[in-house]
């Protein structure tokens, strides 16, 4: 029995938690074109990341070869340091997709551990299945995470996308027990501050969650493991809302966002919006831009310092948009030292919008009103195509295997470029 009075909230989280754990080993089930089109999206984003400084030192300093996906055993590496890179890598461009109900990188956390950690002759529908495991234990707890885990002052990639990587890999292992033990011990391990998502760090946040998501279920199957890690303390010292309810075990596609820009999600409507009506607001003498509560929380409207706070900028993207005609990593890159976007982020004025005081989702729109125009727009979810492209756009690379013709991973990872 606690002795903190926190009885109550407690047992809600872990209650919650327990029942997501059981009713994904109980019912498992491949969401083939979801997971075909998350690693095809994380493996892209990994490609595109892949010169990224600090994870490449991070690489050198860890011993680790300068191949595109690791996985422990084909390269001979620790599995914690393959995990870590694999997924600092898909997070460096903030450019992976994004699970809307929590707000987490989840596909990019989760396959780079699976990558990782997974044995070479497993196959595509065995890591199909653990990759939507771990997916689909998030969102049926994401009302415990948006808005309050947030709000505390946690980044959710860091923390809860952890939670989704370490019960993957437990399916993966076909371990109910060992993988409850290991999320109680992931509470020990897990971290990343919100505030540092307009640096590096953001980046090294996931790098982290898929680590010590391999490190929590290894400790979790030691021989010499002893006690019984506290689920119940990770809710409450996480955060999570006390009132939270388990969502039911529904399939939803639309939950999980792929990005055609690699910034923040949150600025994403607002970017189709300025490239949509560019014309009409290039010569615009006021801009105004509202966004519901929890992107302004998410984003910054100060002209940004460095790279990492240009992927964060609302005002800034909306100004890259209308001046550049477009927003990559190139854009981004060229666009801090732009006079013509700076001219046009002076005439951009924020609004916070209307919106529900604690949101049960994270829900991205815009509105763009100037003197010629007045438009609203949600997200717009990238085609299979988009994606594809996003690829090819990476280098001159073959398509990876798709995980329905994967006879095993290593053969798989073979046939990758490097």
């Amino acid at each position: 029995m606690p002795h903190n009075g926190h009885a109550t909230e407690d047992a809600a989280f872990e209650d919650a938690a327990r029942t997501a754990l059981a009713t994904v080993f109980a019912r498992p089930r491949h969401e083939w074109e979801l997971d075909e089109r998350t690693l095809l999206d994380t493996l892209a984003c990994i490609a595109h990341a892949h010169q990224e400084p600090l994870t490449v030192r991070e690489s050198r300093l860890r011993g680790l070869p300068r191949t595109l996906v690791l996985n422990g055993a084909v390269d001979g590496v620790g599995v914690r340091d393959a995990a870590f890179v694999n997924a600092a890598f898909a997070h460096g461009q903030d450019f992976d997709d994004t699970q809307l109900s929590t707000t987490a990188h989840v596909s990019s956390v989760v396959w780079a551990a699976l990558l990782a950690a997974a044995p070479p002759e497993a196959d595509g529908a065995r890591l199909a299945e653990a990759s939507a495991a771990g997916r689909r234990f998030l969102r049926m707890l994401s009302p415990f995470v948006v808005p309050r885990h947030l709000r505390a002052g946690w980044h959710a990639t860091g923390t809860t996308a952890s939670l989704a990587a370490v019960v993957a890999l437990g399916v993966l292992l076909s371990d109910e027990a060992t993988t409850w033990r290991a999320v109680g011990i992931a509470g020990s391990l897990i971290g990343g501050l919100r505030a540092n998502n307009m640096t590096s760090l953001k980046a090294l946040h996931a790098g982290r969650a898929a680590e010590n998501a391999v490190w929590a279920v290894d400790l979790a199957r030691q021989p010499g493991w002893a006690g019984t890690p506290s689920v119940a303390a990770l809710g409450r010292g996480m955060g999570f809302a006390d009132t939270g309810r388990l969502l039911l075990d529904a399939r939803e596609d639309a939950d999980v966002l792929a990005k055609k820009y690699p910034t923040c999600s949150g600025t994403h409507p607002a970017i189709e919006l300025a490239l949509a009506e560019r014309d009409r607001l290039a010569a615009a003498d006021a801009i105004e831009l509202t966004v519901p509560p929890l992107v302004a929380e998410e984003t910054t409207n100060a002209w940004p310092d460095s790279l990492p706070q240009a992927r964060m900028g609302l005002a800034f993207t909306v100004a890259l948009a209308l001046a550049a005609g477009q927003v990559d990593d190139v854009a981004l890159r060229t666009g801090l030292g732009d006079r013509a976007v700076r001219s046009v982020f002076d005439r951009i004025a924020v609004r916070i919008g209307p919106g529900e005081p604690e949101p049960a989702r994270y829900e991205p729109w815009a509105r763009i009103e100037s003197a010629r125009v007045g438009r609203e727009q949600g997200l717009v979810a990238p085609t299979d195509a988009d994606i594809r492209r996003k690829w090819q756009a990476a280098g001159d690379r073959p398509a990876p295997t798709p995980l329905k013709s994967m006879a095993t991973l290593g053969q798989a990872l073979g046939e990758l470029p490097c």
